[in-house]
């Protein structure tokens, strides 16, 4: 920090910072250290101190938009495809995944499937994978 004045009298600091991108993830960042100098010259540190980290919020999926599609209504039917739609809050990072529950109603035979029905997260873009029994 440059000044014309010899100092600058002890004060409430208000730095912001532009262009951040937070961590990927919901778990508490590192601390924040924060450090005062006397001049450039001679690096003697006046003030120090430390921060615990920001903590990111883990977002809700509004149930309300959620859509739930079946390629039959037909009681017991075989071969049924589901399409579930959801907006999520946040993105998911290459190598993330979602997972899912379904009702104890919906039986799924995990002995056919070919791909054992993942949503693959590949350099950020989510590719699809249906499920094929």
């Amino acid at each position: 920090m440059n000044t014309s004045s010899n100092s600058i009298p002890a004060q409430t600091f208000i730095l912001t910072i532009n262009s951040v991108r937070n961590p990927p993830s919901t778990k508490k960042t590192g601390e924040f250290l924060i450090q005062t100098f006397y001049t450039d010259s001679n690096s003697m540190m006046v003030d120090s101190g430390s921060i615990e980290g920001v903590t990111a919020t883990i977002g809700t999926i509004d149930h309300t938009k959620v859509i739930i599609s079946s390629s039959s209504l037909v009681t017991s039917a075989i071969g049924v495809t589901y399409n579930i739609e959801f907006l999520s809050t946040h993105g998911i990072s290459t190598g993330g995944y979602v997972t899912m529950n379904l009702p104890k109603s919906i039986v799924l035979d995990l002995s056919t499937a070919t791909n054992n029905c993942n949503l693959n997260v590949n350099d950020g873009v989510i590719a699809s994978t249906p499920c094929t029994f």
